[in-house]
C-alpha cells in the first residue's frame, strides 16, 4: 500500500471517531436547531383551502395505559 493512502486513511479514521465520539452533542445541536426554526413556523398557514387532518398523537402497536393514544 502507498505511503501517502496510508496517511489519508489514517486521518480520515480520526476523523470519522472524532466525529462519532461527539455524536450526541452534535445530534442535539441539530434537533435543538431544527426544532427552533419549526417551532415558530405555522404550517396550517400554507395549506390550501380545502379539509385537512392533523395528526396530535402518534400511538403505538402495543396499549400502554401509561401513554395516549392516537388522535386527530
Amino acid at each position: 500500500m502507498n505511503k501517502k493512502l496510508s496517511i489519508i486513511l489514517l486521518v480520515l479514521c480520526m476523523v470519522a471517531g472524532g466525529l462519532y465520539s461527539q455524536r450526541i452533542p452534535l445530534t442535539k445541536g441539530l434537533i435543538e436547531r431544527a426544532s427552533e426554526q419549526r417551532m415558530g413556523k405555522s404550517m396550517v398557514a400554507d395549506l390550501n383551502d380545502g379539509l385537512h387532518v392533523i395528526l396530535c398523537g402518534a400511538g403505538g402497536p402495543m396499549p400502554d395505559p401509561k401513554r395516549s393514544g392516537p388522535c386527530v
